[in-house]
């Protein structure tokens, strides 16, 4: 409002004055304001999709990568439930369970047994594709789970590609979905990395595509596009 009562009266001015000086002086006013303003636009909307630069994103409140690697979203250890045939999948990163839970009945308002991690894999579950619960079993504790939480290992397994010549040493898989978090490891062109699933690395649905992966002892995050399916 300010802005456009500026613009307004120095518009009105130079259009009435008679003075050349102050006629130019209110033409430079307002190309140096229309810039200013394009140039907050652009570096707002490069901080809010690619939180660049930081401290700009900060200020708009986008969670930077600092705050990410360190967030509930950074993965941890890889964690298996046993030896059975399904994984955990699709967790997002707003998850407010980080997690999903074993619960004693097949509703949300059972009795919660324990989480597993959204890295979980070796999970034994049955599951009947009419019915949205599955019983499940991870490490001697047994009840429900929403089933679309859950997959099978099989139909999640893929293999890295796009490596270029020079990323000789693999892929870096990351604790969290940012670029300057930490690396707990690499892959290279296996055919065993398993698939938890990919989403932007901003909670608000905006951002670069990562995808959680778990492979041999390590499990973390890399970008998109370096999977394929296995099958």
């Amino acid at each position: 409002m300010v802005v456009a009562m500026v613009l307004t009266i120095i518009t009105s001015r130079a259009l009435v004055s008679r003075s050349r000086t102050l006629a130019l002086a209110g033409r430079t006013t307002l190309w140096a304001i229309a810039v200013f303003f394009l140039g907050f636009l652009v570096v707002t909307a490069t901080a809010w999709v690619f939180q660049r630069p930081r401290f700009v994103a900060s200020l708009l409140g986008i969670e930077g990568g600092a705050a990410v690697c360190s967030s509930d979203v950074a993965a941890k250890e890889p964690y298996s439930c046993g030896f059975g045939d399904y994984l955990v999948q699709n967790i997002r990163l707003n998850d407010d369970d980080h997690g999903l839970w074993i619960r004693d009945t097949p509703d949300l308002s059972g009795l919660t047994e324990m989480r597993i991690p959204p890295n979980g894999i070796g999970v034994t579950a049955t599951c009947d594709a009419s019915e949205p619960w599955c019983k499940v079993q991870c490490n001697g504790k047994s009840g429900w789970s929403k089933r679309f939480y859950l997959g099978l290992r099989s139909q999640a397994t893929r293999v890295v590609t796009g490596l270029s010549p020079n990323e000789v040493h693999g892929l870096d898989v990351r604790i969290a979905p940012d670029p300057t978090c930490r690396a707990v490891g690499s892959v290279v062109n296996s055919r065993e990395v398993i698939l938890h699933g990919c989403q932007p690395n901003r909670t608000d649905g905006y951002g670069p595509t990562w995808c959680l992966i778990t492979y041999n002892n390590i499990s973390g995050w890399i970008p998109d596009g370096y999977l394929r399916s296995s099958n």
